[in-house]
C-alpha cells in the first residue's frame, strides 16, 4: 500500500508466508485523514468513505457509538487502520460486506 499524498511519501508492503513486512506510516499523526476528525469517543473511530454511507453502516457507526472518520480510498483506509487513526472499517459492494 503507498499513499504519495505526504512530502514524505507513506507505504507498507509484507508477506505473511516470507514472515516479511516493512513500513513507513505516520506513527506521529502528522497527516491527518480526509476528514481531519479528531476522536473525541472513548469508543474509537469507524473509517469510512468520504461520500454517503448505507443506512447500514450509519446504524452500525452508530450503535457501536463509535466515530466516524472519513478518509478517501481503501488504500487509504488501510493506512489508517496500520497507522492506528481508525479502528476498523467495512466496505460495501453490491450487498457484499467486507469487515477488516
Amino acid at each position: 500500500i503507498y499513499r504519495p499524498i505526504p512530502l514524505t511519501p507513506l507505504w507498507a508492503i509484507g508477506c505473511k508466508r516470507e514472515n516479511f513486512t516493512a513500513d513507513s506510516l505516520d506513527r506521529n499523526n502528522s497527516v491527518p485523514t480526509t476528514s481531519n476528525e479528531v476522536n473525541t469517543n472513548m469508543n474509537g473511530n469507524f473509517l469510512t468513505t468520504n461520500g454517503t454511507i448505507s443506512p447500514y453502516v450509519g446504524e452500525l457507526v452508530e450503535s457501536l457509538g463509535m466515530n466516524r472518520l472519513r478518509g478517501g480510498g481503501v488504500g487509504n483506509k488501510v493506512m489508517n487502520l496500520l497507522e492506528g487513526k481508525g479502528d476498523c472499517y467495512i466496505q460495501v459492494r453490491c450487498f457484499l460486506y467486507s469487515v477488516i
